[in-house]
């Protein structure tokens, strides 16, 4: 959390939700492999980390059910994972640093958001 503080954001870039998929996929081929802290706040629950220096795999979204599953660990087929769905998806950004990498993946629904904040 402190890195993450740390961090300058220089600017955040929300996703169209209609190509939300096909931006996935780009967020997912700049940042394969990089590691990240997942942290999910909701209102009822508080903020909580689901993991810290996980590498991340990648990102998709199922328009019908409006779920983004967010997968991280080995992209070897053999290799250790970790997938994680977050439901009812209504908004999607990322933040950048002054050099244009991204730092932060903000997924927003109506309970709150899940953060993928990358090192």
């Amino acid at each position: 959390a402190a890195r993450a503080r740390s961090a300058t954001v220089n600017h955040t870039h929300p996703f169209d939700m209609k190509v939300l998929d096909a931006e996935l996929r780009a967020f997912s081929e700049r940042n394969a492999q990089r590691r990240c802290t997942v942290e999910i706040d909701e209102r009822e629950l508080g903020a909580q980390i689901l993991g810290h220096g996980l590498p991340f795999v990648g990102a998709t979204y199922d328009r019908a059910e409006r779920i983004v599953s967010l997968m991280f660990g080995a992209s070897e087929l053999d290799g250790h994972h970790l997938t994680h769905a977050v439901p009812n998806v209504t908004a999607v950004d990322a933040s950048t640093d002054e050099e244009g990498r991204d730092r932060v993946l903000r997924l927003g629904t109506g309970k709150g958001q899940t953060l993928v904040s990358l090192e």
